[in-house]
């Protein structure tokens, strides 16, 4: 995997950009990447800890979460690939879990050398989480939003009344939380669960 040549390498999670970061060295891609010789760039998209800055609102606003995921991929993916572009003058090698949509903006594409789309979401039809199923069966973004309640962080007050009641499906483990919203993952580090639970979830939109 070694190579001779920096390549720019961008990886964007559709959440905060810790989360490359929050397993050992050895384990984390952030850390793997560069070690292996790419000049790794690490996205944050808005709305997370580290992407809470705006010339006008505040998190307190209902404009400052007025977006979704068409917003994420139109506009922020684009602005953080023009300014690796206009630091670097090079093409980005993209690897994400967010921004399939993006691919059809030519202004985007001009930016991009390949792309590795790690679970590109179009349809919710085939996910296996209980907890998400459960999620999109009650509508719950509909009904924050109706209560005027436009930023989803499961660290409030309002957030802790969403898991108690999505718990109390008898087939959701809330005991194995990231488990219930993953799925099922062979390959799950579970001694580092209370770490994780430090830095996730992150803060997001209702309406993403």
């Amino acid at each position: 995997m070694m190579t001779n040549r920096k390549e720019m390498l961008l990886i964007l999670f559709a959440l905060g950009g810790d989360t490359w970061f929050i397993n050992p060295c050895e384990q984390s891609l952030g850390y793997l990447l560069v070690d292996n010789g790419f000049d790794g760039w690490v996205g944050n998209v808005r709305g997370t800890r580290w992407s809470k800055n705006h010339t006008s609102f505040s998190v307190h606003d209902k404009e400052f979460w007025d977006w979704s995921w068409q917003e994420l991929a139109q506009y922020d993916l684009l602005a953080i690939l023009s300014y690796i572009n206009l630091k670097t003058q090079s093409k980005v090698i993209y690897g994400t879990i967010m921004g399939l949509t993006a691919f059809t903006l030519p202004e985007v594409v001009e930016l991009i050398d390949s792309a590795a789309l790690l679970c590109p979401i179009s349809y919710l039809n085939h996910l296996t989480a209980r907890f998400v199923r459960r999620a999109v069966a009650l509508h719950h973004d509909q009904m924050l939003q109706n209560r005027g309640i436009h930023q989803l962080n499961f660290r409030s007050n309002t957030g802790i009344q969403i898991l108690d009641s999505l718990c109390g499906d008898e087939y959701i483990d809330c005991n194995n939380m990231l488990s219930s919203i993953t799925g099922t993952n062979c390959c799950f580090n579970e001694s580092r669960v209370e770490y994780y639970l430090e830095y996730e979830p992150h803060p997001s939109s209702t309406k993403k």
